[in-house]
């Protein structure tokens, strides 16, 4: 079964799995955020693949990476 062009069970499988790795941790809260305010975690996610040079050069741009 097709929604927007996404898999229902590609989507269900990823909600069980984050319902299951909650049960580790007494609170746990779910924020929006919107694809605007993420734009950190998309150049992240672009660049998981990068060299290790490139990873110092990414350090020094968010210096949380270090």
């Amino acid at each position: 079964m097709k929604n927007g062009g996404n898999s229902i069970g590609v989507a269900s499988a990823i909600y069980e799995e984050c319902s299951f790795l909650c049960q580790g941790f007494v609170n746990v809260k779910f924020d929006h955020c919107p694809r605007e305010a993420n734009q950190i975690a998309h150049i992240l996610a672009c660049n998981s693949n990068v060299s290790l040079t490139n990873r110092r050069q990414l350090a020094g741009i968010f210096p949380f990476l270090s």
